[in-house]
């Protein structure tokens, strides 16, 4: 284990808070709250500890029980939020559990080494992530339609959905775990150039992703058109002259720059590898998959219409730009 000498767990509330003075003024019952508190103290300190210096398959086991609970409580919701809403705030609930307990610090806020920098690009793709397919789920009807369909499925039964997919989360978010786990420093002069290449690719595919997103969501916006109408709107220009789903390019380049920055820490680790690698492959295969079932959907909907058929001439690529 390959762990800065400098690391300090970082503190929770003390136990010896006047919970009499907190509860009375919230309302509660001081004896019943107490117990709630310190058994979730306890269960947050657990988590800490694993992720910071647990055994190797207990840092991503800490990470996979962080996953599954947010994942979990948004499925009850909607069975969508598992790979939507759920998917964003999972990934943003991981990255904030692993800045608390290393004590990464926001950005911008000191010159940060490498993996803190990972840290807090994993934070700000969750929180964005979620908050634009929340705004996209509320306001677009064909999402709404799409949600309220899923929903038939009672609400335990939803469980091993939850439970498959926050898996998965973990694994993307291994490279974060171990980077930080790995670095010298949290806060530093000193930039490793090669984890750096990673750091740069992650923040690029951060910035492609949410460009494209809010391009194509101001655009239907604006022509007053539902995803999956039967004209073809766009957008054309801008990210998606790159490849027709810019979005899906910018999301596995994300998490391609997250796995770069992260594995110059790997070294002979053979848990952050395989967990790492897996979730590489993982979103790989859906970001892909995804981009082939809109492809065929697109051509099936829009084929014949000049614009559309102007447009994939001229961009070929449907998520690896200039690859056909």
């Amino acid at each position: 284990m390959f762990l800065p000498s400098s690391h300090t767990v970082a503190p929770f509330p003390s136990k010896d808070l006047d919970l009499d003075l907190i509860l009375a003024l919230r309302g509660g019952d001081t004896a019943m709250s107490a117990d709630t508190y310190v058994s979730s103290n306890a269960a947050l300190s657990l988590i800490t500890s694993a992720l910071v210096r647990g055994p190797h398959i207990q840092g991503v086991a800490a990470l996979f029980a962080v996953s599954f609970a947010t994942v979990a409580t948004f499925t009850m919701i909607r069975t969508n939020y598992a790979f939507t809403v759920g998917y964003g705030a999972s990934v943003a609930v991981q990255s904030a559990a692993l800045m608390a307990s290393f004590g990464v610090p926001l950005l911008f806020t000191d010159k940060l080494a490498p993996s803190a920098l990972l840290a807090n690009a994993s934070l700000l793709h969750g929180i964005r992530l979620a908050a634009y397919l929340a705004l996209r789920n509320a306001t677009v009807p064909s999402k709404s339609k799409q949600m309220a369909s899923m929903d038939k499925t009672p609400r335990l039964k939803r469980l091993p959905l939850a439970l498959n997919v926050s898996l998965l989360y973990a694994f993307m978010v291994t490279p974060v775990l171990y980077a930080l786990r790995g670095n010298e420093e949290i806060i530093a002069d000193h930039m490793d150039k090669k984890q750096m290449a990673g750091v740069a690719v992650a923040y690029l595919g951060l910035a492609i992703e949410a460009i494209a997103d809010a391009h194509k969501f101001i655009v239907k916006r604006q022509k007053n058109a539902d995803y999956g109408c039967a004209t073809f709107v766009g957008p054309t220009g801008g990210t998606f002259l790159l490849c027709r789903h810019p979005s899906y390019f910018g999301e596995v380049l994300f998490w391609f720059g997250l796995l770069v920055g992260g594995a110059f820490t790997f070294r002979k680790n053979a848990t952050a590898w395989i967990c790492s690698t897996l979730g590489m492959i993982g979103i790989s295969f859906v970001m892909f998959s995804a981009s082939k079932r809109l492809d065929k959907k697109q051509l099936d909907t829009y084929g014949g219409q000049k614009e559309y058929d102007e447009y994939r001439a001229r961009v070929r690529g449907s998520l690896i730009p200039f690859v056909n």
